[in-house]
């Protein structure tokens, strides 16, 4: 909403930062600010900011962006440069060296009031204005196909479909969680028991482990002792070596949490984990779910990860055979089935779960000049693409990735413009994360931009060939005929050949120059510094 409201008053993010530290925290300086929108508790927590948990929330979600020196500076230069959007006028000066701060005038604008009152106001999600697709109205899907773009009516939708499950809010939080350990003894004993009952082939044998485990808790001084009971309530660490018993814990707890509603969000290092805990758990009559994100390239990468690992454990190398999550994988979208569009128009997890086009006026359907909008696809919640999200309402154990927790919630079951992130921080109970270092790797990782270049089947160099040099190769050169697709088609020949170039000069590099380089950062001023002259390169003449 903060976000939002800053567009509608016209105000820069930059204009709100520098507004909050000068106004309201008495600060000249924004040369602490990155550590500020980082969202350590620590900081937080400081004297100085105390009951300021509402501010510094919406804060980092207008200015999330800038929480490094670094992102900081680059947005100062732009933000006191004339090419800022018309309109703008600059609230203050910011030293792009020093990040001091000085208003330009000496009376604080009203429209930063007005931000700075609604920085104040807790943060409520955006409710969104997409909905389902009208029945008794034409439907079509928009496909780009070699070069030109069409509306393909959607044919022969069911009559009955079920309405997708929501995502709804408990009427109350359960707080203050306490798990007696006899009750985790007596969870083990009844898995022990299923695993027995279903002749399971991989047993748990989770009471003898069970017992085998001491959970100590330790004092300010260092002394430990024995607990009766697991709390989990606030932050909670749980250490133990390898081999200790953290696994068999957290499974059993698992299960005795799920069994009674409990909302609980696990993140492991791997979405390979996760299937195997929610095979597990399925086992053991939970309902739990897998969180996992819903691009291309992330379905297509567990799909094949999935079957790597169904193959490696069968003589036969997989033929014939599946898992119980392997539905949760499926890639193909229900509606190209129902038009008439060319099926190689479709790649894998292609879909168009909020693209599916209408007019805005039954009348103008038909017309040229016809404004079409978008909306929610019809059949959701009986197509296959979508059976992990469509399970997760009535999970009480969601199993995902922290990364894939940034991944929107679809608009089919749930009314709010959020992110599962901001869902599960609301509507939860408890949240686990398994090797919590490896999740804040993750996590840092996730904010630095990559981009890969060239040398396997994702990156830059294959994507640009498929869509553009090898359609032209294969005889659909027509759209040549245009001079903006024609210049891009010669600009990516150019960069194929300067690829070329620089894989070369790589692959030939001498053991001085890789000693030079080992475990650097290879940034720009770094490889423009060094001495070129040592560095081979690709010419006419070159024939060694």
């Amino acid at each position: 909403m903060i976000v939002s409201r800053l567009q509608s008053l016209g105000l820069h993010r930059l204009d709100l930062l520098c507004g909050y530290f000068f106004h309201e925290l008495g600060v000249r300086s924004l040369q602490h600010a990155p550590a500020l929108l980082m969202g350590f508790r620590g900081v937080a927590n400081a004297p100085f900011l105390r009951g300021r948990d509402i501010e510094l929330d919406n804060l980092r979600r207008a200015c999330g962006r800038l929480s490094t020196v670094a992102a900081l500076k680059a947005a100062a230069g732009r933000y006191n440069d004339l090419s800022l959007a018309a309109g703008h006028a600059r609230l203050f000066r910011i030293d792009e060296r020093k990040l001091t701060i000085r208003p330009l005038f000496d009376v604080t604008s009203a429209q930063l009031k007005e931000a700075l009152t609604e920085l104040k106001r807790p943060y409520r999600a955006q409710v969104h204005s997409m909905s389902l697709v009208r029945a008794d109205r034409p439907a079509f899907i928009p496909v780009n196909f070699a070069g030109e773009y069409r509306r393909y009516p959607i044919r022969s939708l069911p009559n009955q479909v079920p309405a997708p499950e929501q995502h709804a809010a408990p009427e109350t939080r359960r707080t203050g969680l306490s798990v007696p350990w006899a009750d985790l003894l007596t969870e083990a004993r009844e898995m022990d028991a299923i695993d027995e009952s279903q002749s399971a082939a991989r047993r748990g044998n989770w009471h003898a482990r069970l017992k085998a485990v001491a959970l100590h808790s330790v004092d300010v001084e260092g002394h430990f002792s024995v607990e009766g009971s697991l709390v989990l309530d606030g932050l909670r660490h749980l250490i133990g070596l390898p081999g200790a018993g953290k696994t068999t814990l957290l499974m059993c707890l698992l299960r005795y949490l799920g069994k009674r509603g409990t909302k609980v969000a696990v993140f492991f290092p791997s979405i390979e984990m996760c299937r195997q805990y929610l095979d597990d758990l399925r086992r053991y009559g939970v309902q739990a779910g897998l969180l996992f994100g819903q691009s291309r390239e992330t379905r297509l990468r567990h799909a094949h990860k999935l079957g790597e690992a169904i193959a490696s454990e069968d003589p036969l190398r997989g033929f014939a055979l599946s898992s119980d999550s392997a539905p949760l994988f499926e890639g193909a979208c229900a509606l190209p089935s129902l038009t008439t569009a060319p099926s190689p128009a479709f790649a894998i997890a292609d879909s168009f779960c909020s693209r599916v086009l209408q007019a805005r006026e039954k009348s103008g359907e038909e017309s040229p000049a016809a404004t079409f909008v978008e909306n929610l696809c019809p059949v959701w919640s009986l197509c296959g693409f979508t059976r992990a999200a469509r399970e997760l309402p009535g999970a009480s154990v969601w199993l995902g990735h922290i990364l894939s927790a940034d991944t929107r919630v679809p608009r089919h079951t749930t009314g709010l413009d959020e992110r599962y992130f901001e869902l599960i921080a609301r509507t939860f109970d408890l949240v686990v994360f398994d090797e919590a270092d490896r999740a804040q790797q993750d996590l840092d990782k996730g904010g630095i931009a990559e981009l890969s270049l060239s040398g396997h089947d994702r990156s830059f160099h294959r994507q640009i060939q498929r869509s553009t040099l090898q359609p032209i190769a294969a005889g659909q050169n027509a759209v040549l005929y245009g001079v903006d697709y024609a210049q891009l088609a010669v600009e990516i020949a150019e960069f194929e050949k300067l690829n070329v170039a620089l894989t070369h000069a790589v692959l030939r590099l001498s053991d001085g120059i890789r000693k030079d380089f080992d475990g650097l950062l290879m940034s720009p001023l770094r490889i423009i510094g060094y001495k070129s002259s040592r560095v081979p390169t690709l010419s006419r003449n070159d024939t060694s």
